[in-house]
């Protein structure tokens, strides 16, 4: 058995248009789709172009001499497929305490697997961990959300939020106060976007991204 390692291609081969067909030519058709999904196709496209050059299967007759190659052209790329594939330049880590020791310190909730357990009405403290696996700096900002939103009191903004540089290899954190009004399941993201000269901070694709469930109990 062979596993697949993951990708990442550069922003430069996936800012070429995506051809179609028409009349055997390859042709960069228009598009009525915005900025951010004509990012996604193109990243669709172009991921499963490179899959593409690096499997390969054949076929054979168990009782036969008959045998081929199987063909995966027909098959499609699905934005959860393509985010399994995409390595992050950006790894993103979250963590929740609380103040509770005597000393003040903070004390970390109880954690299992992916899902952390606090109390109502208790003040917490969300910890983000931005770490710059890439081989070169970049400039990094964040978005955080929260579900359901109306239920969660928080300090500060959620988006938007300037890391500035982070060197290869280096990390960055944030700390957010934000305190859940009643018992029931959160879920936590955080993402990262690269920022580069001259460009919308508003409009990078997404280079790392994470989240977790809260389990809040009164």
């Amino acid at each position: 058995m062979q596993f697949l390692s993951y990708l990442w291609l550069s922003d430069n081969l996936i800012s070429r248009p995506v051809p179609t067909l028409s009349e055997r030519q390859f042709v960069v058709g228009k598009s009525s789709l915005n900025k951010t999904e004509e990012i996604t196709q193109r990243e669709l496209f172009w991921y499963r172009e490179e899959l593409l050059k690096i499997i390969h299967a054949q076929w054979k007759e168990a009782s036969g001499s008959r045998f081929g190659d199987l063909s995966f052209r027909q098959q499609r790329m699905t934005v959860d497929m393509l985010n399994t594939l995409k390595t992050d330049l950006i790894r993103v880590d979250l963590s929740f305490a609380r103040e509770e020791t005597e000393d003040g310190s903070p004390l970390l909730l109880e954690r299992r697997g992916r899902k952390f357990l606090t109390r109502a009405n208790t003040l917490n403290k969300l910890q983000v961990q931005v770490t710059n696996t890439n081989s070169s700096a970049l400039i990094i900002m964040i978005n955080l959300s929260l579900s359901p939103e109306d239920h969660v009191l928080f300090e500060g903004t959620l988006t938007d939020i300037p890391l500035g540089r982070i060197d290869s290899g280096k990390s960055k954190n944030v700390d957010v106060p934000l305190c859940f009004l009643c018992a029931g399941q959160f879920e936590v993201s955080a993402e990262a976007r690269k920022v580069g000269v001259g460009e919308n901070i508003g409009g990078q694709t997404p280079v790392g991204w994470t989240r977790a469930i809260v389990i809040s109990t009164e």
